[in-house]
This record gives C-alpha cells, sequence and structure tokens, in this order.
C-alpha cells in the first residue's frame, strides 16, 4: 500500500509538471515582478533577455528566477559555489552558506534542477563548463568541461551536500547507502520515500531529482513557503 501510494504521488508529479510547463521565457526578481521576453543566454554572473525587441542584461542580484522556455531550464542565484564552509565533523562533508556570505559574497547562476525547501543545483558538464556558461549543451567558454556536479541545498537547515555524476550515476566518493545515508537528516518527515529510494536499482541523477521533487511536493503540502525571494 504504501509503495502505491508513492506511485500515485509521482504520476500526480509528472503530469501536473507537464501540463504546467510553459512555451514563455521569463525573470522573476527579486521583488516578486515577472518580465516576459526571449531567453538569449546566460553566464556566470549575466542572464541575457530579449525584452520588447531590445536585449538587456540581467546581473546575479536582479534575478530571483529566470526561466528558458526552449530548453525549459531554470536558472537562480546562489552562494552554494563561493559561499559555503564545511561544517566540522561532518562525514560524509557538508557545508552551510556563511553570514557574510550573504549580504557580501559572490553569487553565481546554476541550473535548478530541483526547486523547494531542498534545492538541487546542476554545475559542470554542460551546464556551467568553468564556472564560464551556464547554457546547457553550450561549448566551454574558459574553463574546463568537468563532470556534472550537484549542490544539494535543503533551505530550512542551511545545509549542503555536494555530489558528483559519472555516466549518469551519483559518486560524490560516496556509495548509493552513503548517498541515501545522508539525505535522512535532509527529509526526516518522508520515511517511506526514503525506502523507496533505497529500493531502487540503479542511482542515477535523474532518479535522485525525482525523489528531490516529490519530497519537495510533499513538504509544500505541510507547509507554506517562509523564504519568499531570498536568494541562497
Amino acid at each position: 500500500m504504501k509503495k502505491i501510494n508513492l506511485l500515485v504521488v509521482f504520476f500526480i508529479l509528472f503530469f501536473s509538471r507537464a501540463f504546467t510547463q510553459t512555451d514563455v521565457s521569463y525573470i522573476i526578481t527579486p521583488k516578486s515582478d515577472t518580465i516576459y521576453g526571449e531567453f538569449v543566454s546566460s553566464n556566470a554572473r549575466v542572464v541575457k533577455f530579449k525584452v520588447d525587441g531590445k536585449k538587456k542584461s540581467f546581473g546575479v542580484r536582479e534575478v530571483f528566477r529566470a526561466f528558458d522556455a526552449k530548453s525549459q531550464t531554470l536558472f537562480a542565484p546562489t552562494h552554494v559555489l563561493d559561499g559555503k564552509v564545511k561544517i566540522p565533523g561532518s562525514e560524509p562533508k557538508k557545508y552551510r552558506i556563511y553570514d557574510r556570505a550573504r549580504s557580501e559574497g559572490i553569487l553565481s547562476f546554476l541550473e535548478v534542477c530541483a526547486d523547494g525547501d531542498i534545492i538541487v543545483y546542476g554545475e559542470g558538464g554542460t551546464t556551467t563548463p568553468g564556472r564560464a556558461s551556464v547554457v546547457p549543451g553550450g561549448a566551454p567558454i574558459g574553463g574546463v568541461t568537468s563532470p556534472p556536479q550537484y549542490y544539494i541545498f535543503k533551505k530550512s537547515q542551511n545545509e549542503v551536500l555536494v555530489l558528483k555524476s559519472q555516466g549518469g550515476f551519483l559518486m560524490g566518493g560516496m556509495s548509493k547507502d552513503r548517498i541515501i545515508a545522508s539525505l535522512k537528516d535532509f527529509m526526516p518527515n518522508a520515511p517511506e520515500l526514503l525506502m523507496q529510494l533505497e529500493n531502487e536499482k540503479k542511482l542515477t541523477s535523474t532518479v535522485f531529482i525525482n525523489y528531490v521533487k516529490m519530497y519537495n511536493d510533499i513538504k509544500k503540502q505541510d507547509t507554506a513557503s517562509e523564504y519568499g525571494t531570498q536568494l541562497f
């Protein structure tokens, strides 16, 4: 019965996202204004849009979320690249965003693979080679292409877990069991979801991200967001 319930949640999530996808690119500002236009390009510091026929550049502190309708990709500015410090004694390694980084630290645009109480940011490979280009499929510009890397950020706990992907499979120097064990602190109120994840034969980045999305949808039903347009 528990497995059936989780399958129901998955299909509701899948179809709701399929029908809510949009073919219009947009930017949401920190003041909650929405700007519609045509997504042109993006790098670690700037998103370029064509608005009313004119190209405009938006810096990392002018954007809360930016959506490219053509690739169905969401971007957001974050501190997880340059504003994190290791949590002493954490094993596997976890990080937190230090206070000064929120006001003075460098923000970087990354792809948002999952959004909610847990944000999964994607970097590396064809996403952000050398932190110079965050356009999926874009050619490296002044950087070295590296395997995709994911930053799993638990907003309500200010904790970051970093995982690497090799050939589509999550590694991060950890086995599947250790990765799942490290997520227990991130998903304390979803034991059924974690149990189902443990039963997955292969822990690919796609499978993992889908479970985070399911958790975020469950969490969203429990409490309203308390973060508004705060940047992470």
